[in-house]
């Protein structure tokens, strides 16, 4: 019998995944489906809902069929036993400036031990030049890392054509150099973040066809800009999310940060010993269990991760393109940060818009949470004076949560109607203002209240009903809020999503 291969073209095919996917989603036409699916990100690359054009497969060659762990830990930490990881790494993260930019590792032992260090603090340009005139007949491996960009705020765009600035700056030394490190940060926007690594493997392989840079190796370390202080359990998921990307993205050397990791970054302290074994354990899960890197270069052939990146690949080498064209990296450096500077500004907006959920942060906060109970130390929440600081979404979160820590604070949610129909909009009020770290009372009223104890008032029901809801509130100094943006009243305030949290909880702050 001959087999209708018709059935299986692409267009039919497509018709009927579109068909589908409206049908459940309850949407009329594609222009909706792709508004409501595709995501796009703060550079403008889109990750769709769906590829029907084939995309033509990368061929990496240099794609690794093994990986190895790495661990950061302080110089005097002596509690990481050699043979549970591959790769123990020494690293000061206080420098100030570019000095995390460009630095070397020094190989010590046959088994890859490595320390990485500062080689000058805030240098310029002319000290990097006489550094790498010292080291040229040196068998030194260079190691370049993009992590500070990246933990500034900056796209991977940024990132990648940062990369190619350090190499084109750094062609000399890195062809009388045994080998190159490159360092990149990866968070756990999954899917970028395998076409992230996917694209700087295809322009390493490129440079060293024509410019004859030394073999490399990639290494990934967790992204510090999207871990949290408050509720850091869920940094695990954070991390075991990003070691994910990092295990299919192709990565050769895979350090994974303990869960307290960030607080050891403000307390000047050690993570402690079950953060480091669970940081562990990951990796040997991902590799020995879910056998991650058994399948090499399991994406190549996907639509969706190898279309995104090939956009990298060409939206990284035109920025390269374009800062070479004003001098390199190192003459743009200035404008470089604010570039990336403007990007983080971007990306906490939708975080403080509720339009990008930080779990345990802007929505979901666990109220039981104490910092100095969780961490065992004083911790000081500060922005450091460098080029490219830590800028994390977290954190302009956290530090109103801790001007209300030591607070008597006391948001009551009042509800008026049917409150079957007011659960979303219920929860949308406890999750707003529990974020600043004190228990939301939620109490329905049906008749003329007179006596409310609270010290704000969220007002909750249909926008039909809240001028009769006003009518039976008794006078009052406290602080009274709105849910919903239909319903206006003089001398109070409404929270709806889409609106700066940060803005209206900080005023809030000023109140207390």
């Amino acid at each position: 019998m001959a087999i209708d291969f018709s059935e299986f073209s692409e267009a039919k095919n497509t018709k009927k995944w579109l068909d589908a996917a409206l049908k459940s989603l309850k949407l009329n036409d594609a222009s909706e489906l792709e508004k409501k699916l595709n995501y796009r990100s703060c550079e403008g690359v889109s990750l769709k809902s769906d590829y029907p054009q084939e995309i033509k497969a990368l061929q990496l060659n240099s794609f690794p069929s093994t990986r190895k762990l790495a661990c950061y830990s302080n110089q005097q930490e002596q509690s990481i036993a050699l043979n549970e990881v591959d790769l123990i790494i020494t690293h000061s993260e206080s420098f100030k400036g570019a000095a995390q930019i460009v630095t070397t590792i020094k190989k010590l032992t046959e088994n890859s031990l490595l320390d990485i260090f500062a080689i000058v603090n805030n240098f310029q340009v002319s000290e990097l030049t006489e550094f790498i005139t010292s080291i040229k007949k040196q068998n030194f491996k260079t190691y370049i890392s993009s992590a500070q960009v990246h933990n500034a705020g900056g796209s991977i765009v940024q990132e990648l054509s940062f990369l190619l600035g350090l190499i084109k700056f750094n062609q000399e030394v890195l062809a009388n150099t045994a080998s190159l490190v490159i360092e990149v940060a990866v968070d756990s926007l999954f899917f970028n973040n395998i076409a992230k690594l996917r694209a700087l493997r295809f322009l390493l392989e490129s440079l060293q066809e024509k410019c004859q840079i030394p073999n490399f190796e990639i290494m990934t370390r967790n992204s510090l800009r999207e871990q949290t202080l408050y509720d850091p359990w869920m940094n695990m998921l954070r991390n075991t999310t990003s070691a994910s990307a990092a295990f299919l993205g192709g990565a050769d050397i895979i350090s994974i940060d303990s869960y307290d990791h960030i607080a050891s970054y403000y307390g000047n302290s050690q993570e402690s010993d079950l953060g480091m074994r669970q940081a562990k354990n990951v990796f040997h899960v991902l590799n020995e269990e879910s056998y991650l890197s058994s399948v090499q270069d399991c994406s190549q052939g996907s639509y969706a991760i190898e279309s995104l990146t090939t956009e990298y690949i060409d939206l990284s080498f035109k920025h390269f393109r374009l800062l070479e064209k004003k001098g390199g990296i190192f003459a743009n450096l200035d404008s470089f940060s604010e570039d990336v500077k403007q990007i983080s500004a971007e990306r906490l907006t939708k975080v403080a818009n509720l339009k990008s959920t930080l779990a345990g942060i802007n929505n979901f906060a666990n109220t039981d949470d104490d910092l100095e109970d969780l961490f065992k130390t004083k911790l000081k929440l500060e922005l450091k004076d460098e080029l490219f600081p830590l800028r994390r979404n977290a954190f302009a979160f956290e530090q109103i949560r801790n001007t209300f820590t030591t607070k008597s604070f006391k948001p009551v949610v009042l509800t008026y109607g049917d409150e079957s129909k007011l659960s979303a909009r219920i929860m949308f009020c406890v999750n707003y203002f529990e974020v600043l770290g004190h228990k939301v009372e939620v109490k329905h009223i049906s008749g003329v209240t007179k006596d409310i104890t609270a010290s704000i008032i969220i007002l909750c029901a249909a926008d039909a009903d809240y001028a009769e809801l006003v009518s039976k509130l008794p006078k009052a100094n406290t602080p009274m809020f709105i849910a919903g943006n239909k319903y206006h009243q003089e001398g109070m305030t409404n929270i709806y999503l889409g609106q700066n949290m940060l803005s209206v909880l900080g005023g809030l702050s000023e109140l207390f």
